[in-house]
């Protein structure tokens, strides 16, 4: 729940924030003025069209299992799926005439970038910061010592944000104050 919703408000901040740049970059002067009512229903409909898209796609499946170039794939994907239902949304509701295509261009490439960073920055806040954090679940690891290492390291390898190993206890001996994988034994 921590996961989705940060994702959804991270990339609605990001849809904003390209949105506005590529305003700023076309140039805000007399055509803010004459196409301001476009601009903010585009905008509203941009945030309507992500939030649809989120929930009927489901683009962050396994965001951290993700590597730098399928997270950018993937983020590609989302922003043409979205540019594609913003089109629509422009034709039909008649505002395309009114919208300039160097915003449209400018919007894409904006929010491929900034959503890009921002992923990026989320999942490094989440696996680094968040997992070490007393909000996280803290596990203990019961096993034996023949299996302890191997168990060890799968755990610590995977990309789970959610808990971290704080301790490992085993069975068949006893190596209290020792350590395997830099996690003590208790």
């Amino acid at each position: 729940l921590i996961q989705n919703y940060s994702l959804l408000l991270v990339e609605c901040l990001c849809i904003l924030l390209s949105f506005v740049l590529a305003i700023l970059t076309r140039g805000v002067g007399d055509s803010f003025h004459l196409f301001r009512d476009t601009y903010y229903s585009t905008i509203l409909a941009i945030l309507f069209l992500h939030l649809l898209s989120y929930f009927m796609f489901d683009w962050n499946t396994n965001i951290f299992k993700r590597g730098y170039f399928v997270e950018f794939v993937a983020i590609f994907k989302y922003n043409c799926v979205l540019i594609l239902m913003l089109s629509f949304f422009l034709v039909i509701s008649q505002l395309a005439e009114n919208f300039s295509r160097l915003i449209f261009f400018y919007f894409f490439i904006y929010n491929i970038v900034i959503t890009y960073l921002a992923h990026l920055l989320l999942k490094h806040y989440f696996i680094k910061i968040y997992r070490s954090s007393s909000s996280s679940n803290k596990v203990i690891v019961i096993t034996t010592s023949t299996r302890a290492e191997s168990i060890l390291s799968e755990l610590i390898s995977y990309p789970e944000w959610s808990f971290e190993i704080t301790g490992i206890a085993l069975l068949d001996c006893d190596r209290t104050g020792e350590t395997i994988c830099d996690i003590p034994v208790v």
